[in-house]
């Protein structure tokens, strides 16, 4: 009897240790489900975290990229209204430029005819000629011209000045000294003419 109670003992503590060990082996798996799925988490983490990081590297480059290209098309657009800019007013100068050269040389026809109608008028008919050719100066100094003209110009004019100054000098005194007299107010006639020529030139080329 004493021996059958032991061995139910025996057998209940066996029980206790099995259910026991069963427990602990349980919780073990349990702890390795928990470090799994916690592993898990951090990959997923992980993953989504360099996932969002190169989504926004690469929103980052395409908006420079974006950014870059407005820069490039904004400077090629002004570089095309810079460039049109400079035709234009290279083909107003051009049109100014022409317009000068054309009223220039309808005042020098004048001038020459004129002169030579006073050249060839005695003394005592000069006048005429002479108020001719100071109205055809005033119209040389009332032109608009291109601004590269314009030295050419005042050369023009001084020296339609002389020319009308040595024949006034030439009306004023008798004989040969009005000859001589108006002489010098013709050379200086005739280097202004000169220097109006090379200024004429350089502005046209």
């Amino acid at each position: 009897m004493g021996w059958m109670v032991n061995n139910q003992r025996m057998g209940e503590g066996k029980t206790v240790i099995k259910n026991s060990g069963q427990g602990v082996g349980m919780r073990k798996q349990q702890r390795g489900y928990t470090v799994w799925i916690v592993l898990l988490v951090l990959f997923v983490l992980v993953v989504a975290a360099w996932q969002y990081n190169r989504v926004q590297t690469r929103s980052r480059l395409l908006a420079q990229q974006a950014t870059e290209a407005r820069a490039a098309q904004q400077r090629q657009e002004a570089e095309r209204l810079a460039l049109e800019r400079r035709i234009a007013e290279q083909k107003q100068q051009a049109d100014v430029l022409a317009a000068s050269q054309r009223a220039i040389d309808e005042v020098l026809m004048r001038w020459d005819d004129a002169k030579k109608v006073a050249h060839t008028s005695g003394r005592i008919a000069l006048p005429a000629p002479v108020g001719v050719l100071q109205a055809i100066r005033r119209d040389a100094e009332q032109l608009t011209v291109a601004p590269c003209m314009d030295p050419a110009k005042k050369q023009l004019v001084a020296s339609m000045e002389h020319t009308i100054k040595g024949f006034l000098v030439f009306m004023q005194n008798d004989l040969k000294l009005g000859e001589v007299l108006a002489q010098a107010d013709f050379e200086d006639a005739a280097k202004q003419m000169v220097a109006f020529a090379e200024s004429r030139r350089a502005c046209q080329n």
